[in-house]
């Protein structure tokens, strides 16, 4: 059962007033099961200590997210993949046409022979003391820019090939074989789905019961999963009077950036009905259960489900503390049998 329709304990006794006002206190769904009895195990509902939350909705982000940009102004001579794709840190995303980038290498290059040519040549004639100190120290600054130069202009050979700085999926491309990529322009978008966040606005109480490192809760599809506060902020949105949550989940959770999923903050413990799983029946669409009259016979009751946990399940409303159930109920139970308590 999805925990993200846990209420508040405010909120579920106000539902729970509504819903037993409509439904009534129990329903006939297939006549009765005559005077035969069948043996069931049955146990008697009693009040525990459970945990309320207050609810929120948020959003799933990808923690590492680079948007891959050229340093060089070219056009893009090769596009290796595409929106959807897995990469490996450091494996080649593109190519941009770095036919200038050479020609700027050869011509520094042919600058710092000649500077290299003529430092060698100067070193030696100073060792002589042919030339002067001057004239010495001129060409050896001459021949660390051209070094400088040359070093620069094999950088910008590097940035011809584009390259994914971590492993992750493209998740956005705007850029074709042919266009002009300059300084900047963003090209690729790859995010780590492995590491999300969920990022929600929360109450002014859930605020209260939180602090960095404490533990929420992240419910989506009928699972939930734990996730560790990061970041909570201090100040409140003047306009909607919440908290801006920011909270870790563990590497590999299954879930993508950009879900939408139900943030769970523990605020506090209440007393709330549990039964066990096996006694919940779910038939078109409706839950019920089998409540044990003190004739002994069982009649299906509707019931509105919280958390589970444990092998059990929350009812929110439907039932009351001290009523008898069929806690496994099976094929053989069905609305008015005659029930022989068996060993639970």
């Amino acid at each position: 059962m999805n925990p993200s329709r846990h209420l508040l304990p405010g909120a579920s006794l106000v539902i729970a007033a509504l819903f037993l006002g409509g439904c009534g206190a129990s329903h006939d769904h297939a006549g009765t099961g005559g005077g035969t009895p069948v043996s069931a195990a049955t146990t008697v509902v009693t009040p525990a200590t459970a945990t309320a939350y207050s609810q929120s909705p948020g959003t799933l982000v990808a923690t590492r997210t680079a948007r891959i940009a050229s340093r060089l102004s070219g056009y893009v001579h090769s596009l290796d993949v595409d929106v959807g794709d897995r990469v490996k840190a450091g494996q080649l995303l593109l190519t941009i046409d770095n036919r200038d980038v050479e020609a700027q290498v050869a011509q520094a290059r042919a600058v710092y022979d000649d500077a290299a040519f003529n430092y060698r040549r100067y070193t030696n004639l100073y060792k002589q003391q042919a030339v002067s100190r001057q004239e010495y120290e001129a060409v050896k600054r001459n021949y660390a820019t051209a070094k400088a130069g040359l070093a620069q202009a094999e950088a910008q050979r590097a940035y011809a090939e584009v390259r994914a700085p971590f492993a992750g999926a493209v998740t956005a491309r705007s850029v074709e074989a042919g266009d002009l990529a300059t300084p900047g322009k963003p090209l690729l978008v790859i995010q780590a789905p492995e590491h999300l966040e969920v990022h929600t606005q929360i109450t002014n109480r859930a605020y209260a019961a939180l602090a960095a490192g404490k533990t929420v809760y992240v419910a989506n599809a009928g699972t939930r999963l734990a996730a560790t506060v990061v970041q909570l902020s201090p100040a409140a949105d003047p306009a909607t009077e919440t908290h801006l949550l920011k909270a870790a989940l563990v590497p590999d959770s299954g879930l993508s950036p950009g879900e939408y999923v139900d943030v769970l903050v523990p605020v506090g413990t209440h007393r709330a009905l549990f039964v066990p799983d096996a006694a919940v029946l779910t038939r078109t669409g409706l839950t019920e259960v089998f409540v044990v009259d003190t004739s002994h016979h069982a009649h299906l009751r509707m019931v509105r489900l919280g958390e589970r946990r444990g092998g059990l399940t929350e009812i929110l409303s439907g039932l009351q503390a001290g009523e008898r159930i069929v806690s496994r109920p099976g094929d053989s139970v069905i609305n008015g049998s005659l029930i022989q308590p068996a060993s639970p």
